[in-house]
């Protein structure tokens, strides 16, 4: 038998022999088309790979975004969270923090911001102002009792007179007497003369002067 003929390819290092057995049977060629899955003179466009959407990912809660808005939450409950202040006092108060009103006495509790603060309670009427510093807990009404000084009052009468402040007996004219401050009702009574009646508003500072003349 006659030799085989060796042909060495040099693009990919094979070697190809020209005895091939006549059994085999080279393998068909396919069109392009019919590789895609389509018939010849099909014009569909064949199926690809980024036709198709990617299928979508569970969401995952972000703990760090959730734990930011339960923070949110809980800072904006305390912003708008108070305390109060319930004030005891014989006169009439207005409470100021800075330049700005918050409440008065006679309203009942004043309420604001938790923390230290230094209030001024103040009768502008009477010449009382006096500035002390609180201390607000929130959601909670503590009593703060202010006491303001005693102010005076100088009672005379002609000739005399026996004198009652505020149904109280206070001695004989002339006299000095020490009151708290605001307004105080004033009794003259002369047995052999009569009685005179009298109001007189006590103020800080210069001590109230009242008088009764039972002579015509």
């Amino acid at each position: 038998p006659a030799a085989a003929t060796e042909h060495v390819l040099g693009t990919t290092g094979e070697i190809a022999s020209d005895d091939t057995p006549s059994s085999v049977t080279p393998p068909l060629e396919t069109a392009p088309d019919a590789q895609n899955g389509l018939a010849q003179g099909d014009s569909r466009k064949p199926a690809s790979r980024n036709d198709v959407p990617p299928a979508a990912s569970p969401q995952t809660p972000d703990p760090t975004s959730a734990a930011n808005s339960t923070t949110g939450t809980r800072r904006a409950d305390a912003r708008g969270r108070t305390g109060g202040i319930r004030i005891v006092s014989p006169i009439p108060l207005q409470v100021m923090l800075g330049d700005k009103v918050i409440g008065s006495s006679q309203r009942g509790p004043v309420f604001t911001t938790p923390g230290t603060h230094d209030l001024d309670f103040i009768n502008d009427s009477l010449g009382f102002r006096v500035r002390q510093r609180v201390l607000v807990t929130v959601d909670t009404v503590v009593s703060l009792r202010i006491n303001p000084p005693n102010g005076s009052v100088n009672v005379t009468a002609n000739p005399w007179a026996q004198v009652w402040i505020d149904g109280r007996p206070a001695g004989d004219t002339p006299l000095d007497a020490s009151v708290s401050l605001g307004e105080h009702e004033i009794v003259f009574r002369n047995p052999q003369l009569g009685v005179s009646r009298q109001k007189v508003v006590v103020q800080v500072g210069s001590p109230a002067r009242v008088s009764a003349s039972f002579i015509p």
